[in-house]
């Protein structure tokens, strides 16, 4: 069996996604903000204590930052994987800020994760994210303990937890 470290990404630096006017995806190339940095840099010795193997990351900047600073602390080898990425609002890529996402993430919410029979919602379903990012994990199952750097709902839709900045819990794959 295969203990994951599910770990939140650190604090994002959302202000500069607004200021550049970044819309749809290129909002997710922000870095992580110094305060960002520091959540990610008091877990390490935790992290250190788990033992593990890897570091598999999402591809979107500030979960792999998060995987690279305990990357190097660590001297961990990482993994990027596309399908670790986070909850897409609007499966169009065309949002523009963060209210717009809100009201969709409300909509989510209040859908529980899956539009009503015969309506169709622009945003990913809870159970897309819940299969792809189960399909990446279970590609590491040769692999006895790894940190896993994703996102919010990622977590969430493994295991009904919504999870602070660099809040990190066990998941198991059999």
């Amino acid at each position: 069996m295969t203990v994951f470290y599910l770990m939140r990404h650190g604090e994002p630096d959302w202000a500069l996604a607004a200021e550049r006017k970044l819309i749809g995806h290129s909002a997710d190339l922000v870095p992580l903000t110094e305060n960002g940095m520091c959540e990610v840099s008091a877990r390490i010795p935790e992290i250190a204590s788990f033992g593990v193997d890897c570091i598999i990351s999402s591809p979107m900047t500030r979960a792999l930052q998060t995987g690279h600073i305990i990357s190097l602390a660590l001297q961990l080898p990482l993994s990027v994987e596309f399908d670790l990425h986070e909850w897409i609002p609007d499966l169009s890529c065309t949002w523009s800020d963060a209210s717009q996402v809100g009201a969709l993430y409300r909509d989510y919410e209040h859908c529980r994760g899956e539009p009503p029979v015969g309506i169709e919602k622009p945003w990913e379903t809870r159970t897309s994210v819940y299969e792809r990012t189960l399909n990446v994990l279970k590609r590491y199952k040769h692999i006895e303990k790894a940190l896993v750097t994703c996102h919010c709902l990622v977590i969430d839709a493994l295991t009904d937890e919504i999870m602070e900045h660099a809040g990190i819990i066990p998941y198991t794959v059999e």
